[in-house]
């Protein structure tokens, strides 16, 4: 694979899971005491408790709509394998299975995370044409790799562990966290993780409210806010099970990157330390005044409802659904002898819903 095809593939998964996940951070927290009425309200004390040892089986709904549009020299897109304009729709059931096991800290759970993927449903059109699976962009396709992380009793990601964004793009961006925008959220739209609300510790009642704040870190000076609203909306019954039913709003900002002083760098590492050419560092120059490699991603909100067993300590049904768009506008050396100059934009937005429920496991 090019430089340029990793950097791609890169910028555009780092760039969809931001705009489609939530962050999972140390809380600020806020909590609202309910409209005090003639009957206090039950305060339950809530923690995520999985058996070690045992597996947790969820059954789960999706459907995923990911629509591209690319704009620029046409070999660069024939080579980079990028369609004109392609659309995509994912359906169908899908199971995840959760692995318990202990964790390195108490009060922690490691937990590794597997799907089974042979439900789903593709249907495909590129440049107008009925595609099928095989016949997309290799960023199209969904990772199935399972992912072991660490989560504590309140359901934060305290390990994003391996799996989860482990060597996505073959080591040239090593300053982007991406396990950690992986992990995000605890139910952002990416299936392989994991998923519930992030629980507080102190007892809530029904109409409480609490919230969390996250700065990602991003390149340089560059950082994603992610704000997370949660609701303890009410107290019903699922499969004979008193559950709480938890609210979630989780909103990202808007987020650009110029990844262009990184590549510039990436490039001058091959020239020897006080070696450089007349010849080279003209190029260099000439190279830093065109060179464009920036992506946008817009403000996105994420909505998500918890079913959460207090007395279990399991989720026993989980909804999610939100959407995110990313933009691309990319100058960048198409031939490493010469240094032409190869140019294309790229606008993709995808929507997602998930619907997940507990079907096997000790409290199933």
């Amino acid at each position: 694979m090019s430089f340029r095809l990793r950097a791609l593939a890169a910028v555009l998964a780092s760039a969809l899971l931001l705009a489609a996940c939530g962050g999972s951070a140390e809380p600020t927290t806020t909590t609202a005491a309910p409209t005090t009425t003639t009957t206090e309200p039950p305060v339950f004390q809530v923690a995520y408790s999985l058996a070690e040892g045992q597996e947790y089986v969820y059954e789960v709904a999706m459907d995923q709509t990911i629509e591209m549009r690319t704009s620029g020299d046409p070999a660069a897109l024939e080579e980079e394998d990028l369609p004109g304009e392609m659309q995509m729709r994912v359906k169908g059931p899908i199971r995840i299975t959760y692995e318990v096991g202990e964790g390195p800290e108490p009060d922690t759970f490691e937990i590794t995370i597997s799907a089974d993927l042979e439900g789903l449903e593709f249907e495909a059109t590129v440049d107008g044409k009925a595609a099928s699976q095989d016949e997309l962009p290799g960023f199209a396709g969904l990772d199935v790799s399972p992912a072991t992380i660490v989560v504590d009793r309140q359901g934060r990601v305290v390990q994003p562990g391996v799996g989860a964004g482990e060597d996505l793009f073959g080591g040239v961006f090593q300053g982007l966290d991406l396990d950690s925008m992986s992990d995000l959220g605890n139910g952002g739209l990416n299936p392989i993780q994991f998923f519930g609300a992030i629980l507080p510790t102190d007892g809530i009642s029904p109409g409480d409210t609490w919230s969390y704040t996250q700065r990602l870190p991003l390149f340089g000076d560059d950082e994603a806010t992610i704000e997370t609203a949660n609701t303890f909306d009410r107290v019903e019954q699922l499969d004979g099970r008193e559950v709480m039913v938890i609210d979630t709003v989780v909103s990202t900002s808007a987020i650009r990157i110029d990844f262009a002083d990184f590549l510039l760098a990436f490039f001058e590492a091959f020239i020897p330390e006080g070696e450089a050419t007349e010849e080279d560092l003209a190029a260099l120059e000439e190279l830093r005044n065109s060179l464009r490699f920036v992506f946008d991603v817009d403000a996105s909100e994420t909505r998500m409802t918890t079913w959460f067993d207090p007395e279990a300590g399991v989720t026993r049904r989980f909804t999610v659904e939100g959407d995110g768009r990313v933009k691309m506008d990319i100058n960048v050396p198409n031939d490493e002898e010469t240094g032409q100059m190869v140019s294309f934009t790229l606008d993709m937005s995808s929507t997602q819903t998930l619907a997940y429920r507990l079907v096997e496991g000790p409290e199933a």
